[in-house]
């Protein structure tokens, strides 16, 4: 009888194969695919399990769900980012846009959050 041994990926490994596949798609501009967007996901949630205060894991999901446009949940993951992080501007900056877009749903508030998400996945290297 052969034995298996399952292995567990880290929050960080989960991580960082979730930050390279989504380089590659920011790099070839599909970063709109919603397809993409859930795949990354996926490990970006598996990591979350392996550890809920992982801060990147953390900053690049609630960036794939506001890109989503999934408000409520981009808005639990930010809470979760400034309980961790409470002076961190780029975390207050998108609990203030999330809660324009919760106020107010329309078409600009939406814009608003996906060019401000955007717009660091294409100017940083890291988020």
């Amino acid at each position: 009888m052969m034995l298996t041994r399952q292995v567990t990926s880290s929050a960080d490994e989960l991580y960082k194969d979730a930050r390279i596949r989504w380089a590659k798609a920011i790099k070839c501009c599909i970063y709109d695919n919603e397809d993409m967007i859930c795949r990354v996901m996926g490990l970006l949630e598996q990591a979350r399990e392996q550890n809920p205060s992982h801060v990147r894991t953390l900053v690049l999901l609630s960036d794939l769900l506001m890109e989503l446009g999934v408000a409520d949940e981009a808005m639990d993951v930010v809470d979760s980012l400034l309980s961790i992080e409470p002076n961190n501007r780029t975390h207050i900056r998108k609990k203030q846009l999330l809660r324009q877009m919760q106020a107010r749903p329309n078409e600009d508030n939406r814009e608003a959050m996906r060019d401000f998400v955007e717009s660091r996945w294409t100017r940083t290297n890291d988020w």
